[in-house]
C-alpha cells in the first residue's frame, strides 16, 4: 500500500481528528498506511532571506507571504522524509481534503492505469487557466488520466522516487509559491505529470493558514466548496 503523508499544523489538531477519522473508515493504520508530518509555521519565520520577492508565477515580484515559505519548507521536509525512507512512492496531502470511499479501489485502478513515464499525478487540483471539461469527460464514472494541463494541487498529489530529488532540488530555489514550482516544472517538461479524474480528494477548506493567523475554517455543506468538488465522486 502507497504510504501517505499528511501535513499538519499543531494548532490545528481538529484537522488532525477529522483526517484520523477518514482513514479509520478507510481500515488504515497510523504509522502503517499513513504518517502525520508536522507542518513549517510560517508565522516563526526568522530567516529573512528566504523573504525575498516572488521571481514567477502568480505574485510574482511580490514578498512571499511567511504562510508561502512555511509551505515550500514542509513540503520539502515531507519529500526529504520519503526519500529517507526509501519508498518508491507516496501520497502527500494537506489536513484539510475529503478522501473519496473506494480510495483503496480507486489507486489500484490509478496504477493499472498510469504508463511507465509518470513521475507525478494530481489526485485533486483546481485551475485558473484552463477548463478541466477540456481534457477529460468530467460526467464519466470510469476513471482516467491525462496529462496534467495548466493547474495547481500542492493539497493533495502522488509522487515516486525519482521525482523526489527534482522537485526538492527545484523548490530550494525558492524562486516561487510551492505550487506554481510544480506547475513550472510540468510546462517545462521537467516533470512527467498526469491528473486523475474523478478526483480522489477535494479541498475542504474556504480560506487558509497561508494567508491567516488564525485556522481556515472547513465547509459543511455544498453551497461555498472549494472548486475541486466539482470534480470529485465520494465513490464511483
Amino acid at each position: 500500500m502507497t504510504p501517505i503523508i499528511v501535513l499538519n499544523l499543531e494548532r490545528a489538531p481538529e484537522r488532525k481528528e477529522i483526517m484520523i477519522k477518514q482513514f479509520t473508515k478507510l481500515q488504515m493504520d497510523q504509522n502503517l498506511h499513513y504518517y502525520f508530518m508536522p507542518a513549517y509555521d510560517g508565522r516563526y519565520m526568522t530567516n529573512l532571506t528566504l523573504n525575498a520577492n516572488i521571481g514567477l508565477g502568480y505574485g510574482a515580484g511580490r514578498q512571499f507571504q511567511k504562510g508561502e515559505l512555511g509551505i515550500i519548507m514542509t513540503h520539502l521536509a515531507a519529500l526529504k522524509f520519503a526519500q529517507m525512507m526509501e519508498w518508491g512512492d507516496v501520497i502527500i496531502i494537506e489536513d484539510d481534503v475529503i478522501l473519496c470511499e473506494d480510495w483503496h479501489e480507486r489507486l489500484d485502478k490509478l496504477f493499472w492505469l498510469l504508463p511507465k513515464d509518470w513521475e507525478h499525478v494530481y489526485l485533486s487540483a483546481h485551475s485558473d487557466y484552463v477548463k478541466f471539461e477540456d481534457y477529460f469527460d468530467v460526467s464519466r464514472n470510469q476513471p482516467g488520466i491525462t496529462k496534467s494541463p495548466q493547474a495547481v494541487g500542492a493539497f493533495s498529489y502522488l509522487i515516486n522516487k525519482p521525482a523526489y530529488s527534482k522537485i526538492i532540488k527545484y523548490a530550494t530555489s525558492f524562486m516561487t509559491t510551492f505550487d506554481d514550482m510544480i506547475m513550472y516544472m510540468i510546462l517545462q517538461g521537467k516533470l512527467s505529470s498526469y491528473m486523475y479524474f474523478p478526483f480522489m480528494t477535494f479541498h475542504n477548506a474556504n480560506d487558509s493558514f497561508v494567508w491567516s493567523e488564525t485556522p481556515g475554517h472547513l465547509a459543511h455543506d455544498n453551497t461555498n466548496m472549494h472548486s475541486s468538488y466539482k470534480y470529485f465522486k465520494n465513490k464511483i
